[in-house]
């Protein structure tokens, strides 16, 4: 089991290798700005009232649970 997880890890890192390569720019680094982009998306439906109490709930918990 300890060599196929090591495996596959290799294989996950290959690929965000490869997207690196391809957008020119980091994994982590383009997740972050899809993110900031949804959290943005978020308070911006939440300002127009468009969301419910719940949702908003949700965004405000993972945004602080991000930020630690």
């Amino acid at each position: 089991p300890v060599a196929q997880e090591a495996t596959e890890f290799q294989v996950r890192r290959r690929r965000a290798a490869k997207l690196t390569s391809f957008f020119g720019v980091d994994y982590r680094d383009l997740i972050d700005n899809i993110l900031e982009s949804i959290e943005r998306g978020v308070e911006e439906e939440r300002g127009r009232g468009t969301l419910q109490p719940e949702e908003v709930e949700v965004s405000q918990y993972r945004s602080s649970f991000d930020a630690d």
